[in-house]
């Protein structure tokens, strides 16, 4: 008997500081300064731990960046240099069954003085068009030599409508169609597949947007300068 009152006693006890216990608890829980400052110290531990989390993130996503960056500028490179003995004709007519070859022989010849064989081209071609339009011409030539050799020669076309353009990528496409807004269309040129242009009296190898981006300022302070002038 004398054991069982004392367990009474002592699980009476320990329900006693368990209903203790759960009103500080709940007196705690609905103190909203103490529900703040609660807050306040896990946000102090975690806060740091979550931003140098988020960092590291952050650098790994922006090296993966300039990794993928780097390697599409690669792609974009063989691409071009694949193209380096092309060239593109725009605006010579099109006739029914032409002998595209022999109609090329025939410009180079009567436009250029320039005499070339068969045997120097290693693929020509119209290529698709504006439905009802002109299709360009492309040429591959078997040497680099040949290429340069007949491309450095289309300032004898100036006064037709005929014209040459090196066959280049859609990303210099674009690069050109861009740098042309900002500077004069006939301050822009290409070599070789790489774009160049003009601003006052510095001549620029293009290679990304934002070559082009400073080539703009130049261009407005080149306008200052002569206005001021």
């Amino acid at each position: 008997m004398a054991e069982y009152k004392l367990r009474s006693k002592l699980g009476g006890n320990v329900l006693d500081e368990e209903l203790i216990a759960d009103r500080i608890v709940e007196k705690l829980m609905n103190s909203e300064d103490i529900i703040a400052k609660i807050t306040n110290k896990i946000c102090e531990k975690l806060i740091p731990k979550i931003d140098d989390k988020l960092n590291n993130i952050v650098k790994d996503v922006n090296l993966l960046h300039a990794k993928l960056e780097e390697a599409n500028m690669k792609i974009e490179q063989l691409e071009q240099y694949s193209r380096v003995n092309n060239i593109r004709v725009f605006g010579v007519s099109e006739t029914p069954q032409e002998d595209v070859c022999k109609t090329f022989i025939n410009l180079c010849k009567n436009k250029l003085n320039i005499d070339i064989q068969p045997s120097e081209m290693d693929i020509i071609h119209r290529l698709r068009g504006r439905e009802n339009g002109t299709r360009p011409i492309i040429v591959r030539f078997t040497s680099r030599m040949t290429k340069k050799k007949i491309f450095s020669s289309k300032s004898k076309l100036k006064g037709t409508r005929i014209v040459f353009r090196e066959d280049l990528t859609p990303y210099r496409l674009s690069l050109i169609k861009q740098l042309s807004s900002v500077v004069p269309s006939k301050s822009v040129w290409t070599s070789d597949g790489k774009i160049f242009c003009k601003s006052g009296n510095t001549i620029k190898h293009i290679k990304t947007f934002s070559d082009i981006e400073s080539s703009r300022g130049r261009s407005a302070r080149s306008v200052d300068e002569t206005t001021s002038a």
